[in-house]
């Protein structure tokens, strides 16, 4: 399931120009993972907002999928930044099964379904009689994935979905995303501001200024281009800038990496 954006413009009154979408044009492919980045107020939440339907566009049209079918709800999973608005329920027990019933799973397919969901995302059956308010920000944050992921959606919208994650956490969120897409082949699209991580799991990068796509291609196309990053004071990945570095410094160009220790390995190598 696709989704295509023609001539899409939104402005907040309230927000003056902050925030805005002006005229984009993209195309998000199905199977893929994406990466929308750009400095604070450029849009990227404006953009999720837009593809979730939580948003209506002034002007210009967004189409999700066929457009003889009616897309429902159940097809986007959307993880708001700010997790206030992301629960209903009150222990998480009461979440992921409300959200079950909401999309008429069937009652003895629900227990299996909670149990399944929380093991995705690294938590045990011990969360389910939980409060959530108890829970730390990490914690909460994988709650709300999970209470996205419980209705299996074909298409997942993540607004900084690293935020309170410890390494160890990201590591998992990171092989749980390629999983979801190379096994179940979900349309991912991330917006944030870690960008070792979007460089780390995401096929495609969009970067967003003033409600513009200011630079789009797949990630090893953007990221090279560190210095028109840098004129709207966007940073590329560590891994990138550590090989542009060795470029600049030594004239070896010994490429782009997904993963650093791939990269020590073949900076061994040369060394060699």
């Amino acid at each position: 399931m696709e989704i295509k954006c023609k001539n899409v413009t939104y402005q907040d009154p309230l927000l003056d120009y902050q925030d805005s979408i002006l005229d984009l044009t993209y195309t998000f492919h199905n199977n893929q993972v994406y990466g929308i980045i750009g400095p604070s107020g450029s849009g990227k939440t404006t953009l999720l907002e837009l593809l979730s339907k939580e948003k209506i566009p002034s002007n210009g049209t967004i189409q999700i999928g066929s457009e003889k079918k009616n897309i429902s709800s159940r097809n986007i999973g959307y993880l708001h930044q700010n997790l206030d608005y992301q629960f209903i329920g009150l222990t998480v027990e009461e979440e992921l099964d409300y959200l079950l019933e909401s999309f008429s799973y069937r009652l003895k397919e629900k227990n299996k379904r909670i149990k399944e969901v929380l093991m995705m995302v690294g938590l045990n059956n011990d969360y389910l009689n939980r409060n959530i308010e108890t829970l730390s920000h990490g914690e909460k944050r994988k709650i709300g994935l999970a209470s996205i992921l419980v209705y299996n959606p074909k298409i997942i919208l993540l607004d900084e979905p690293t935020l309170g994650l410890s390494p160890k956490d990201k590591k998992e969120l990171m092989r749980l995303l390629k999983r979801l897409k190379n096994k179940y082949h979900k349309l991912i699209i991330i917006a944030g501001h870690d960008i070792d991580f979007i460089h780390a799991v995401c096929d495609s990068i969009c970067v967003l200024d003033q409600g513009t796509i200011y630079l789009e291609g797949n990630k090893y196309d953007v990221f090279a281009k560190e210095e028109q990053l840098k004129q709207i004071h966007m940073k590329v990945p560590q891994i990138i800038s550590f090989s542009n570095l060795v470029y600049k410094r030594t004239k070896i160009n010994i490429g782009y990496r997904d993963d650093i220790n791939d990269l020590i390995k073949d900076v061994y190598r040369y060394v060699k």
